[in-house]
């Protein structure tokens, strides 16, 4: 399921495959905040921005 990133809580880590973006509410650039993440299975803390075809 996609979430928005801008509606998550600070402290999350945003990946873009195998690096870091940043971290929500803390490093994480304010680009980001309009696109959608999912959740990577394994750490609650880790999200994976995907690419919308909508945009």
């Amino acid at each position: 399921m996609k979430i928005k990133i801008s509606d998550l809580p600070g402290g999350l880590i945003i990946w873009n495959g195998n690096n870091i973006l940043g971290i929500t509410k803390a490093t994480l650039p304010e680009k980001y905040y309009e696109n959608y993440c999912i959740k990577i299975k394994g750490n609650d803390f880790d999200y994976m921005l995907i690419k919308d075809d909508k945009k």
